[in-house]
């Protein structure tokens, strides 16, 4: 009896020393390293998390083409001149006289477009920079005009003498073609801010600064004729006629050119987007000089404002 009773206190005795050492086991071993409750109170451990690539691309590609509005190439001429004598019939100056007051100037269409290629590179989600080049369409502006001067010396044919021994004054018709044409390569750096994305179509606005290339080409063709006003008083029919021209060689021209843009992209595929945007581009003026019958005739081409809606593609570069 005794000895039962001193098994059954032993083994009392060493449950209560063994049983807070084995639960303080079990609780650290449930909590190492973190985890999650297990069903009794243990815990499960939960791995780290695995970084993912970012797969964005960081370059891309573009093509663009565009239909402009209010491309007049305003000209104005200044230099050439014409007539020796001492009145002009139908001009109120006295000679020599410049064209400029009887000639008019067909600045060409209101209408055209352009062709461009481009590569950028994405700074951000929200922000992409590229560099552009563009051929812009060939631009003519037409100056024609016609007038009359008499000329106390006969330039053309000789003037006869009356009974009186006056000088026959000549009458000499003045007829002017003036042909001024500008094509444009267009280069320039541009940078975009790209608003939320909404769905598939991503607004953005943009501007860029760089310089235009104009090929300028000047074509200029003169045709006098003149009667003896004493023997053909009308002039109806010239006794003679003479003429000259003048063609300027190719001029290549450095201007500004900048612009500002809104638009908005539609993504096709993972790599392909529709771009569609209004474009307003300035392109700085210039000039082109002839020489018209030993006078320096210079024809200036005004600062140009245009505006352009344009369409195009953007391929992105992994």
């Amino acid at each position: 009896m005794n000895t039962t009773i001193k098994k059954l206190t032993l083994s009392i005795t060493a449950a209560v020393i063994a049983g807070p050492v084995l639960f303080g086991m079990s609780a650290t071993a449930g909590d190492y390293g973190g985890g999650l409750k297990g069903m009794r109170g243990s815990y499960v451990p939960v791995p780290a998390p695995v970084p993912i690539p970012d797969f964005r691309p960081k370059w891309y590609m573009r093509f663009d083409v565009g239909m402009g509005m209010g491309l007049d190439a305003k000209t104005s001429e200044s230099g050439g001149s014409y007539g020796a004598g001492e009145t002009t019939e139908n001009l109120s100056a006295a000679a020599p006289f410049g064209f400029g007051g009887f000639t008019n100037t067909d600045d060409g269409s209101s209408y055209g477009h352009s062709m461009g290629i481009g590569a950028g590179y994405y700074y951000s989600r929200n922000f992409r920079v590229d560099v552009t080049g563009e051929l812009r369409m060939e631009k003519e502006s037409n100056t024609t005009g016609s007038t009359q001067y008499v000329d106390a010396v006969a330039t053309v044919a000789a003037g006869g003498v009356t009974a009186a021994g006056a000088t026959n004054d000549d009458t000499v018709n003045v007829t002017v073609s003036d042909t001024t044409s500008m094509q444009s390569a267009i280069f320039m750096a541009n940078g975009y801010v790209d608003m939320n994305r909404i769905d598939r179509l991503t607004p953005y606005l943009g501007g860029g600064v760089g310089f235009a290339v104009n090929d300028v080409r000047r074509t200029h063709t003169t045709t006098l004729s003149s009667c003896e006003s004493f023997t053909a008083n009308n002039c109806d029919t010239p006794t003679a006629a003479a003429g000259y021209s003048s063609r300027t060689d190719r001029q290549y021209v450095y201007t500004l050119a900048a612009n500002l843009t809104a638009g908005a992209s539609y993504k096709i595929s993972d790599v392909t987007s529709l771009d569609f945007n209004y474009r307003y581009l300035y392109v700085g003026g210039t000039d082109a000089m002839a020489n018209i019958n030993g006078n320096s005739s210079k024809v200036e081409i005004e600062d140009q404002h245009e505006h352009y809606i344009r369409a195009g593609l953007r391929w992105d570069i992994n």
